[in-house]
Protein backbone atom coordinates (compact mmCIF):
# COMPACT_ATOMS: atom_id res chain seq x y z
CA UNK A 1 0.00 0.00 0.00
CA UNK A 2 1.30 3.44 -0.97
CA UNK A 3 0.61 6.30 1.44
CA UNK A 4 1.24 8.92 -1.24
CA UNK A 5 -2.26 8.53 -2.69
CA UNK A 6 -3.77 9.42 0.69
CA UNK A 7 -1.67 12.58 0.91
CA UNK A 8 -2.57 13.97 -2.51
CA UNK A 9 -6.35 13.65 -2.32
CA UNK A 10 -8.59 16.58 -1.44
CA UNK A 11 -9.94 16.28 2.10
CA UNK A 12 -12.75 17.86 4.06
CA UNK A 13 -11.90 20.87 6.17
CA UNK A 14 -10.71 20.29 9.69
CA UNK A 15 -13.54 22.44 11.08
CA UNK A 16 -16.16 20.23 9.42
CA UNK A 17 -14.60 17.00 10.69
CA UNK A 18 -14.16 18.27 14.26
CA UNK A 19 -17.58 19.92 14.52
CA UNK A 20 -18.16 21.19 18.05
CA UNK A 21 -14.63 20.11 19.10
CA UNK A 22 -13.03 22.69 16.80
CA UNK A 23 -11.00 25.33 18.69
CA UNK A 24 -11.18 28.77 17.10
CA UNK A 25 -8.17 30.23 18.94
CA UNK A 26 -5.25 27.84 18.89
CA UNK A 27 -3.83 27.08 22.33
CA UNK A 28 -0.15 27.54 23.05
CA UNK A 29 -0.12 24.18 24.84
CA UNK A 30 -2.64 21.86 23.15
CA UNK A 31 -3.23 18.54 24.83
CA UNK A 32 -0.76 15.99 23.48
CA UNK A 33 -2.58 12.75 22.56
CA UNK A 34 -1.20 9.81 24.50
CA UNK A 35 -0.71 6.86 22.11
CA UNK A 36 -2.78 3.80 23.07
CA UNK A 37 -1.27 0.33 23.21
CA UNK A 38 -3.86 -1.22 20.85
CA UNK A 39 -5.03 -0.01 17.45
CA UNK A 40 -8.59 -0.92 18.40
CA UNK A 41 -8.58 2.00 20.86
CA UNK A 42 -8.68 4.47 17.96
CA UNK A 43 -12.37 5.36 17.74
CA UNK A 44 -13.76 8.51 16.11
CA UNK A 45 -13.50 10.56 19.29
CA UNK A 46 -9.87 9.56 19.80
CA UNK A 47 -9.02 10.37 16.17
CA UNK A 48 -10.65 13.82 16.50
CA UNK A 49 -8.51 14.48 19.59
CA UNK A 50 -5.35 13.88 17.56
CA UNK A 51 -6.68 15.98 14.68
CA UNK A 52 -7.41 18.88 17.06
CA UNK A 53 -3.86 18.72 18.45
CA UNK A 54 -2.28 18.78 14.98
CA UNK A 55 -4.56 21.60 13.80
CA UNK A 56 -3.89 23.85 16.81
CA UNK A 57 -0.15 23.24 16.64
CA UNK A 58 0.00 24.18 12.95
CA UNK A 59 -2.17 27.31 13.45
CA UNK A 60 -0.05 28.80 16.24
CA UNK A 61 1.19 32.29 15.40
CA UNK A 62 3.23 33.19 18.47
CA UNK A 63 5.45 30.12 18.32
CA UNK A 64 5.59 28.58 14.88
CA UNK A 65 6.86 25.07 14.30
CA UNK A 66 9.90 24.28 12.17
CA UNK A 67 9.44 23.28 8.49
CA UNK A 68 10.26 19.62 9.12
CA UNK A 69 7.89 19.51 12.11
CA UNK A 70 5.16 21.14 10.04
CA UNK A 71 5.66 18.60 7.24
CA UNK A 72 5.37 15.67 9.67
CA UNK A 73 2.29 17.16 11.35
CA UNK A 74 0.61 17.61 7.96
CA UNK A 75 1.18 13.93 7.17
CA UNK A 76 -0.19 12.99 10.59
CA UNK A 77 -3.20 15.30 10.09
CA UNK A 78 -3.97 13.98 6.58
CA UNK A 79 -3.79 10.36 7.77
CA UNK A 80 -6.27 11.11 10.55
CA UNK A 81 -8.65 12.68 8.04
CA UNK A 82 -8.38 9.65 5.74
CA UNK A 83 -9.44 7.33 8.57
CA UNK A 84 -12.27 9.64 9.71
CA UNK A 85 -13.57 9.84 6.12
CA UNK A 86 -13.21 6.03 5.78
CA UNK A 87 -11.05 6.51 2.68
CA UNK A 88 -9.55 3.01 2.69
CA UNK A 89 -10.17 -0.40 1.12
CA UNK A 90 -10.83 -3.03 3.76
CA UNK A 91 -9.72 -3.50 7.35
CA UNK A 92 -6.11 -4.26 6.39
CA UNK A 93 -5.64 -0.81 4.84
CA UNK A 94 -7.33 0.79 7.84
CA UNK A 95 -4.94 -0.94 10.25
CA UNK A 96 -1.94 0.30 8.27
CA UNK A 97 -3.23 3.87 8.45
CA UNK A 98 -3.87 3.55 12.19
CA UNK A 99 -0.39 2.06 12.67
CA UNK A 100 1.09 5.16 11.00
CA UNK A 101 -0.98 7.39 13.29
CA UNK A 102 0.24 5.44 16.33
CA UNK A 103 3.88 5.77 15.20
CA UNK A 104 3.58 9.55 14.84
CA UNK A 105 1.89 9.88 18.23
CA UNK A 106 4.62 7.83 19.94
CA UNK A 107 7.21 10.19 18.47
CA UNK A 108 5.24 13.32 19.40
CA UNK A 109 4.49 12.16 22.94
CA UNK A 110 8.06 11.10 23.74
CA UNK A 111 9.64 14.25 22.31
CA UNK A 112 7.17 16.52 24.09
CA UNK A 113 7.87 14.79 27.41
CA UNK A 114 11.66 14.94 27.05
CA UNK A 115 11.84 18.26 25.20
CA UNK A 116 12.02 20.53 28.20
CA UNK A 117 10.53 20.35 31.69
CA UNK A 118 8.30 23.23 32.71
CA UNK A 119 9.06 22.95 36.42
CA UNK A 120 11.33 21.20 38.91
CA UNK A 121 8.94 18.31 39.46
CA UNK A 122 8.79 17.52 35.75
CA UNK A 123 12.57 17.85 35.48
CA UNK A 124 12.96 15.29 38.26
CA UNK A 125 10.46 13.00 36.55
CA UNK A 126 12.31 13.19 33.24
CA UNK A 127 15.61 12.44 34.94
CA UNK A 128 14.23 9.43 36.77
CA UNK A 129 12.57 8.08 33.62
CA UNK A 130 15.85 8.41 31.74
CA UNK A 131 17.67 6.62 34.55
CA UNK A 132 15.06 3.86 34.47
CA UNK A 133 15.68 3.37 30.76
CA UNK A 134 19.40 3.14 31.46
CA UNK A 135 18.72 0.37 33.96
CA UNK A 136 16.59 -1.46 31.41
CA UNK A 137 19.23 -1.19 28.68
CA UNK A 138 21.95 -2.29 31.09
CA UNK A 139 19.96 -5.34 32.19
CA UNK A 140 19.06 -6.37 28.64
CA UNK A 141 22.20 -5.66 26.63
CA UNK A 142 24.98 -5.55 29.21
CA UNK A 143 26.08 -9.12 28.51
CA UNK A 144 26.74 -8.34 24.84
CA UNK A 145 29.04 -5.49 25.86
CA UNK A 146 30.70 -7.80 28.38
CA UNK A 147 31.64 -10.20 25.57
CA UNK A 148 33.59 -7.49 23.73
CA UNK A 149 35.33 -6.33 26.90
CA UNK A 150 36.34 -9.87 27.89
CA UNK A 151 37.66 -10.56 24.39
CA UNK A 152 39.80 -7.43 24.59
CA UNK A 153 41.24 -8.31 28.00
CA UNK A 154 41.92 -11.93 27.01
CA UNK A 155 43.63 -10.85 23.78
CA UNK A 156 45.81 -8.36 25.63
CA UNK A 157 46.85 -10.98 28.20
CA UNK A 158 47.44 -13.74 25.65
CA UNK A 159 49.58 -11.74 23.22
CA UNK A 160 51.04 -9.42 25.88
CA UNK A 161 50.37 -6.29 23.91
CA UNK A 162 51.77 -2.94 24.96
CA UNK A 163 50.80 -1.92 28.51
CA UNK A 164 48.70 -5.09 28.83
CA UNK A 165 49.21 -4.92 32.60
CA UNK A 166 46.78 -1.99 32.67
CA UNK A 167 43.93 -4.32 31.66
CA UNK A 168 44.65 -7.37 33.81
CA UNK A 169 44.85 -8.26 37.45
CA UNK A 170 42.42 -9.32 40.12
CA UNK A 171 42.03 -5.72 41.32
CA UNK A 172 41.29 -4.13 37.94
CA UNK A 173 37.58 -3.91 37.31
CA UNK A 174 36.10 -2.34 34.21
CA UNK A 175 34.66 0.50 36.26
CA UNK A 176 38.19 1.43 37.35
CA UNK A 177 39.56 1.01 33.83
CA UNK A 178 36.82 3.34 32.56
CA UNK A 179 37.70 5.92 35.21
CA UNK A 180 41.30 5.89 33.97
CA UNK A 181 40.17 6.17 30.35
CA UNK A 182 37.93 9.10 31.23
CA UNK A 183 40.76 10.87 33.07
CA UNK A 184 43.14 10.28 30.14
CA UNK A 185 40.71 11.36 27.39
CA UNK A 186 41.92 14.95 26.98
CA UNK A 187 45.55 13.95 27.51
CA UNK A 188 45.27 11.30 24.81
CA UNK A 189 43.89 13.86 22.37
CA UNK A 190 46.98 15.99 22.97
CA UNK A 191 49.23 12.92 22.80
CA UNK A 192 47.77 11.86 19.45
CA UNK A 193 48.47 15.37 18.11
CA UNK A 194 52.14 15.05 19.06
CA UNK A 195 52.18 17.15 22.22
CA UNK A 196 55.61 16.59 23.79
CA UNK A 197 54.35 17.55 27.24
CA UNK A 198 52.28 14.35 27.42
CA UNK A 199 54.26 11.12 27.66
CA UNK A 200 53.10 7.51 27.41
CA UNK A 201 52.83 7.05 31.17
CA UNK A 202 50.12 9.73 31.28
CA UNK A 203 47.91 7.72 28.88
CA UNK A 204 49.01 4.18 29.72
CA UNK A 205 45.51 2.69 29.97
CA UNK A 206 44.33 4.26 26.71
CA UNK A 207 47.45 3.03 24.93
CA UNK A 208 46.83 -0.46 26.34
CA UNK A 209 43.34 -0.51 24.82
CA UNK A 210 44.64 0.89 21.54
CA UNK A 211 47.46 -1.68 21.28
CA UNK A 212 45.11 -4.60 22.04
CA UNK A 213 42.57 -3.34 19.47
CA UNK A 214 45.25 -2.91 16.82
CA UNK A 215 46.72 -6.35 17.45
CA UNK A 216 43.34 -8.10 17.58
CA UNK A 217 41.64 -6.24 14.74
CA UNK A 218 39.07 -4.52 16.98
CA UNK A 219 37.68 -1.05 16.26
CA UNK A 220 39.27 1.30 18.79
CA UNK A 221 36.38 3.80 18.87
CA UNK A 222 33.76 1.04 19.18
CA UNK A 223 35.73 -0.63 21.96
CA UNK A 224 35.99 2.61 23.94
CA UNK A 225 32.22 3.01 23.69
CA UNK A 226 31.62 -0.59 24.75
CA UNK A 227 33.91 -0.23 27.76
CA UNK A 228 32.12 2.95 28.83
CA UNK A 229 28.65 1.39 28.49
CA UNK A 230 29.68 -1.84 30.25
CA UNK A 231 31.37 0.05 33.09
CA UNK A 232 28.33 2.29 33.52
CA UNK A 233 26.15 -0.82 33.53
CA UNK A 234 28.18 -2.35 36.34
CA UNK A 235 28.16 0.95 38.20
CA UNK A 236 24.36 1.05 37.99
CA UNK A 237 23.74 -2.57 38.94
CA UNK A 238 26.53 -2.92 41.54
CA UNK A 239 26.35 0.16 43.76
CA UNK A 240 25.79 -0.93 47.38
CA UNK A 241 25.68 1.79 50.00
CA UNK A 242 28.62 0.19 51.83
CA UNK A 243 30.83 0.92 48.85
CA UNK A 244 29.78 4.58 48.80
CA UNK A 245 30.49 4.85 52.52
CA UNK A 246 33.89 3.17 52.20
CA UNK A 247 34.87 5.83 49.64
CA UNK A 248 34.00 8.57 52.12
CA UNK A 249 31.32 10.01 49.82
CA UNK A 250 29.12 11.08 52.70
CA UNK A 251 27.28 13.81 50.81
CA UNK A 252 26.26 11.46 48.01
CA UNK A 253 25.25 8.78 50.52
CA UNK A 254 23.17 11.26 52.51
CA UNK A 255 21.31 12.45 49.40
CA UNK A 256 20.77 8.91 48.11
CA UNK A 257 19.32 7.57 51.37
CA UNK A 258 17.02 10.55 51.82
CA UNK A 259 15.68 10.33 48.26
CA UNK A 260 15.11 6.58 48.55
CA UNK A 261 13.25 7.13 51.82
CA UNK A 262 10.97 9.69 50.16
CA UNK A 263 10.35 7.60 47.03
CA UNK A 264 9.24 4.41 48.79
CA UNK A 265 5.49 5.27 49.07
CA UNK A 266 5.27 6.36 45.43
CA UNK A 267 7.49 3.66 43.93
CA UNK A 268 5.77 0.64 45.48
CA UNK A 269 2.67 -0.43 43.49
CA UNK A 270 -0.72 -0.50 45.27
CA UNK A 271 -0.77 -4.30 45.26
CA UNK A 272 2.35 -4.33 47.47
CA UNK A 273 1.54 -1.59 49.99
CA UNK A 274 2.39 -3.92 52.86
CA UNK A 275 6.02 -3.73 51.73
CA UNK A 276 6.22 0.05 52.30
CA UNK A 277 6.90 -0.03 56.08
CA UNK A 278 9.39 -2.86 55.62
CA UNK A 279 11.41 -0.90 53.06
CA UNK A 280 11.17 2.25 55.16
CA UNK A 281 12.54 0.42 58.20
CA UNK A 282 15.43 -0.97 56.15
CA UNK A 283 16.35 2.48 54.81
CA UNK A 284 16.01 4.04 58.28
CA UNK A 285 18.39 1.41 59.65
CA UNK A 286 20.91 2.24 56.92
CA UNK A 287 20.63 5.95 57.70
CA UNK A 288 21.16 5.39 61.42
CA UNK A 289 24.15 3.16 60.67
CA UNK A 290 26.09 6.03 59.13
CA UNK A 291 24.43 9.21 60.41
CA UNK A 292 23.18 10.67 63.68
CA UNK A 293 19.70 12.21 63.31
CA UNK A 294 19.02 12.95 66.97
CA UNK A 295 17.51 16.37 67.59
CA UNK A 296 16.81 17.11 63.91
CA UNK A 297 13.87 16.31 61.58
CA UNK A 298 14.14 12.78 60.26
CA UNK A 299 14.38 13.80 56.59
CA UNK A 300 16.46 16.99 57.02
CA UNK A 301 19.49 15.36 55.43
CA UNK A 302 21.53 18.58 55.42
CA UNK A 303 21.61 18.39 59.22
CA UNK A 304 22.52 14.72 59.57
CA UNK A 305 25.82 14.26 61.37
CA UNK A 306 28.29 11.58 60.31
CA UNK A 307 28.88 9.04 63.04
CA UNK A 308 32.47 8.88 64.29
CA UNK A 309 32.39 5.10 64.17
CA UNK A 310 31.41 5.17 60.50
CA UNK A 311 34.32 7.49 59.71
CA UNK A 312 36.74 5.25 61.59
CA UNK A 313 35.51 2.19 59.71
CA UNK A 314 35.98 3.95 56.37
CA UNK A 315 39.51 5.00 57.32
CA UNK A 316 40.30 1.48 58.50
CA UNK A 317 39.08 0.06 55.21
CA UNK A 318 41.45 2.33 53.34
CA UNK A 319 44.39 1.29 55.52
CA UNK A 320 43.58 -2.39 55.07
CA UNK A 321 43.13 -2.16 51.30
CA UNK A 322 46.85 -2.66 50.61
CA UNK A 323 47.06 -5.61 53.01
CA UNK A 324 43.99 -7.16 51.41
CA UNK A 325 45.49 -6.73 47.96
CA UNK A 326 48.70 -8.47 49.03
CA UNK A 327 46.71 -11.33 50.57
CA UNK A 328 44.81 -11.74 47.31
CA UNK A 329 48.06 -11.80 45.36
CA UNK A 330 49.56 -14.36 47.75
CA UNK A 331 46.47 -16.54 47.39
CA UNK A 332 46.72 -16.19 43.64
CA UNK A 333 50.33 -17.39 43.63
CA UNK A 334 49.40 -20.39 45.78
CA UNK A 335 46.63 -21.29 43.35
CA UNK A 336 49.02 -21.03 40.42
CA UNK A 337 51.59 -23.26 42.15
CA UNK A 338 48.99 -25.86 43.12
CA UNK A 339 47.55 -25.88 39.61
CA UNK A 340 51.02 -26.32 38.10
CA UNK A 341 51.74 -29.27 40.38
CA UNK A 342 48.41 -30.93 39.59
CA UNK A 343 48.91 -30.36 35.87
CA UNK A 344 52.37 -31.93 35.98
CA UNK A 345 50.94 -35.05 37.65
CA UNK A 346 48.20 -35.19 35.03
CA UNK A 347 50.74 -35.04 32.22
CA UNK A 348 52.92 -37.72 33.84
CA UNK A 349 49.95 -40.06 34.28
CA UNK A 350 49.00 -39.67 30.65
CA UNK A 351 52.54 -40.28 29.43
CA UNK A 352 52.88 -43.45 31.53
CA UNK A 353 49.55 -44.80 30.29
CA UNK A 354 50.42 -44.08 26.67
CA UNK A 355 53.87 -45.59 27.09
CA UNK A 356 52.36 -48.80 28.43
CA UNK A 357 49.84 -48.95 25.59
CA UNK A 358 52.41 -48.31 22.87
CA UNK A 359 54.96 -50.69 24.39
CA UNK A 360 52.55 -53.65 24.39
CA UNK A 361 51.15 -52.86 20.94
CA UNK A 362 47.53 -52.76 22.10
CA UNK A 363 44.92 -51.57 19.64
CA UNK A 364 42.82 -49.19 21.74
CA UNK A 365 40.03 -49.25 19.18
CA UNK A 366 39.67 -52.99 19.82
CA UNK A 367 40.87 -53.51 23.41
CA UNK A 368 41.72 -56.92 24.70
CA UNK A 369 39.23 -58.91 26.71
CA UNK A 370 40.44 -59.22 30.26
CA UNK A 371 38.94 -62.70 30.66
CA UNK A 372 41.18 -64.15 27.92
CA UNK A 373 42.34 -67.74 28.66
CA UNK A 374 45.34 -67.66 30.97
CA UNK A 375 47.58 -69.88 28.83
CA UNK A 376 46.41 -73.41 29.76
CA UNK A 377 47.43 -76.23 27.41
CA UNK A 378 44.87 -76.37 24.59
CA UNK A 379 42.47 -79.33 24.83
CA UNK A 380 43.41 -80.62 21.38
CA UNK A 381 46.90 -81.46 22.64
CA UNK A 382 45.39 -84.45 24.42
CA UNK A 383 44.53 -85.94 21.07
CA UNK A 384 48.16 -85.93 19.90
CA UNK A 385 49.86 -89.26 19.48
CA UNK A 386 52.09 -90.31 22.31
CA UNK A 387 55.79 -89.66 21.63
CA UNK A 388 57.86 -92.60 20.50
CA UNK A 389 60.23 -92.32 23.43
CA UNK A 390 60.40 -90.78 26.89
CA UNK A 391 62.97 -88.13 25.88
CA UNK A 392 60.67 -86.69 23.21
CA UNK A 393 57.76 -86.67 25.64
CA UNK A 394 59.75 -84.78 28.31
CA UNK A 395 61.11 -82.29 25.77
CA UNK A 396 57.63 -81.61 24.42
CA UNK A 397 56.24 -81.15 27.96
CA UNK A 398 59.03 -78.69 28.90
CA UNK A 399 58.42 -76.70 25.73
CA UNK A 400 54.71 -76.41 26.53
CA UNK A 401 55.54 -75.29 30.08
CA UNK A 402 57.79 -72.50 28.79
CA UNK A 403 55.14 -71.43 26.27
CA UNK A 404 52.50 -71.40 29.00
CA UNK A 405 54.70 -69.27 31.28
CA UNK A 406 55.43 -66.80 28.47
CA UNK A 407 51.76 -66.66 27.52
CA UNK A 408 50.71 -66.00 31.13
CA UNK A 409 53.28 -63.20 31.38
CA UNK A 410 52.08 -61.54 28.17
CA UNK A 411 48.44 -61.76 29.20
CA UNK A 412 49.24 -60.35 32.64
CA UNK A 413 51.12 -57.39 31.17
CA UNK A 414 48.39 -56.73 28.64
CA UNK A 415 45.70 -56.87 31.32
CA UNK A 416 47.69 -54.55 33.57
CA UNK A 417 48.24 -52.10 30.71
CA UNK A 418 44.57 -52.13 29.76
CA UNK A 419 43.47 -51.61 33.36
CA UNK A 420 45.87 -48.70 33.70
CA UNK A 421 44.55 -47.03 30.57
CA UNK A 422 40.94 -47.57 31.67
CA UNK A 423 41.79 -46.19 35.11
CA UNK A 424 43.26 -43.06 33.48
CA UNK A 425 40.07 -42.60 31.51
CA UNK A 426 37.95 -43.08 34.65
CA UNK A 427 40.08 -40.69 36.72
CA UNK A 428 40.22 -37.86 34.19
CA UNK A 429 37.17 -38.62 32.03
CA UNK A 430 39.24 -38.26 28.88
CA UNK A 431 41.81 -40.05 26.77
CA UNK A 432 43.28 -36.87 25.32
CA UNK A 433 46.73 -35.70 26.32
CA UNK A 434 46.91 -33.15 29.13
CA UNK A 435 47.69 -29.53 28.33
CA UNK A 436 51.14 -28.34 29.20
CA UNK A 437 50.70 -25.82 32.05
CA UNK A 438 53.29 -23.57 30.43
CA UNK A 439 50.73 -22.64 27.78
CA UNK A 440 48.34 -21.07 30.29
CA UNK A 441 50.46 -20.30 33.35
CA UNK A 442 52.18 -17.62 31.30
CA UNK A 443 48.82 -15.87 31.10
CA UNK A 444 48.82 -15.37 34.88
CA UNK A 445 52.07 -13.53 35.76
CA UNK A 446 52.92 -13.44 39.40
CA UNK A 447 54.10 -9.82 39.57
CA UNK A 448 51.89 -7.36 41.45
CA UNK A 449 49.42 -5.35 39.41
CA UNK A 450 49.61 -1.60 39.77
CA UNK A 451 47.13 -0.39 42.41
CA UNK A 452 44.60 2.28 41.51
CA UNK A 453 45.86 5.81 41.84
CA UNK A 454 43.24 7.25 44.19
CA UNK A 455 42.77 6.07 47.75
CA UNK A 456 39.03 6.10 47.25
CA UNK A 457 39.33 3.66 44.36
CA UNK A 458 41.40 1.28 46.45
CA UNK A 459 38.88 1.32 49.23
CA UNK A 460 36.02 0.98 46.78
CA UNK A 461 37.74 -1.93 45.10
CA UNK A 462 38.22 -3.85 48.32
CA UNK A 463 34.62 -3.42 49.41
CA UNK A 464 33.10 -4.32 46.04
CA UNK A 465 35.31 -7.26 45.03
CA UNK A 466 32.67 -9.80 46.01
CA UNK A 467 29.61 -7.97 44.70
CA UNK A 468 31.06 -7.45 41.22
CA UNK A 469 33.18 -10.54 40.70
CA UNK A 470 30.40 -12.39 38.83
CA UNK A 471 30.11 -10.01 35.88
CA UNK A 472 32.90 -7.44 36.03
CA UNK A 473 36.10 -9.38 35.59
Amino acid sequence: MSFSRFLTRTRSSTKVLLGDDYVEVASMEPVVPEPPHLLSAYNDQRLRQGLSFADQTLRQTQRKVSPITGHCLNIYKTTLKAVLEQDYDGEEEKEKLLAQVQTYEHNIYTRRLLKGPRDTAQATLVGRLTELRQYEFAARYGEYQAILCKKLKMHAQTFRTKNFEQLQGWNRYWTEIQEDLKAEKHLYEKFSLGDKKVDEDDVATTLAVYAACKNGGFCFATMLGSIEMYANRNKLLHAPIQEIASCGRWGALRTLLRQDRLDVPTAVPPSMTEQIPILQNIIDSCIDEFFDRSGVPALADDRWRIREEAERNAAQEEQNSEIRRKNIERSRQNIVATAAKASSKLIDDYKMAQLAVQGMGINLDNPIVLDTPTGSIPPDLKSLKRPRNEADRLERAERFKRQKKAWDTIISLQSQCQRRYKQYQDDYNTANPAIDPATWLDLAPTQDASPPSSSGSRSSQSRSSQSRSSGDQ
